[in-house]
């Protein structure tokens, strides 16, 4: 009896353990995701999405309305457009970003486009080799909420703040 009250309070705390491990990087992208920093830095960085012939898909147009408000609040000098295109394409993620910002009023002279980057890895390495190579260290990544935390740590990784 008392052996067996032992084992259901370990086998209890080993459950509990597993379901901390399992929710907890859950939780960090949650609140990646619902609670932005709002700061100034060298760079916006925009990450890559699908565009079609040269005009931005929803989803990186929504980056793009994001990366524009803010630039328009001065919390940044340039932005960085990334993403390749896909076989057959007749322009890159980076420049159809590049062209729709410059369509909505940013200077081009704030903007480079890196055309570099199928996945968010190779992305992340495009700009911070840019950014370390221009002496930046600071950037704010625009992505899509659930993204960030994944977005923000390859960029961490690479010394990018």
């Amino acid at each position: 009896m008392f052996g067996f009250k032992i084992i259901r309070k370990l086998l209890s705390f080993i459950i509990l353990l597993i379901l901390v491990a399992l929710l907890w990087p859950v939780g960090q992208v949650w609140y990646a995701a619902h609670n932005p920093t709002i700061r100034k830095a060298d760079v916006i960085v925009v990450l890559g999405a699908a565009q079609l012939d040269g005009r931005p898909g929803e989803v990186l147009q929504a980056r793009l309305e994001q990366a524009k408000r803010i630039y328009d609040l001065g919390l940044a000098p340039k932005i960085i457009t990334v993403g390749s295109g896909a076989p057959g394409d007749r322009t890159t993620e980076a420049a159809s970003s590049k062209n729709w910002l410059i369509s909505h009023g940013v200077p081009r002279k704030a903007i480079s486009a890196l055309a570099i980057g199928r996945d968010t890895y190779a992305s992340t390495i495009s700009f911070t080799d840019e950014m370390k190579a221009r002496k930046k260290r600071d950037a704010i990544i625009v992505t899509d909420p659930y993204h960030c935390y994944r977005a923000m740590t390859m960029a961490n990784d690479q010394g990018i703040i």
